[in-house]
């Protein structure tokens, strides 16, 4: 596992960096102390973590975890953002699930057409998301 982070900080990059760590000693000490699970911190700012971000293209805050296996290495970007399927989703849903939105609605239909209305729009928002990211 690796964490990348810049000289300026903000609460939520700390945050991770103090997560990521709490959950890898908490959860893989004996994978640590053998050595099979290795936690790394790199600052980019330095001349060292900046080669090591050319590497692994990473610009600002970010958290890899990756595998090796046979001498061949695997990337996993978690900071790397979501699917096109969960975006497509939240692209469909966020605006009409706003609470304005919901109190507007709810003040124009009633309790049961708008609890109906969020509703469907849950639905065939997640439906709409999962085959898009399935098929694109």
């Amino acid at each position: 596992m690796i964490y990348f982070h810049g000289k300026q900080r903000c609460l939520t990059c700390k945050a991770i960096e103090k997560i990521a760590k709490e959950v890898v000693n908490n959860q893989f000490a004996n994978e640590l102390e053998n050595g099979t699970v290795v936690f790394n911190i790199v600052d980019i700012s330095t001349p060292e973590g900046e080669q090591i971000a050319d590497r692994y293209e990473v610009t600002w805050s970010s958290l890899f975890i990756n595998k090796w296996k046979d001498g061949e290495e695997t990337r996993n970007n978690m900071t790397e953002g979501m699917g096109k399927g969960p975006a497509l989703a939240l692209l469909l849903s966020g605006p009409s699930l706003s609470l304005p939105n919901m109190l507007v609605i709810h003040s124009m239909i009633g309790t049961k057409k708008t609890v109906l209305y969020v509703t469907l729009v849950i639905i065939m928002a997640t439906i709409s998301g999962w085959l898009y990211g399935y098929f694109f």
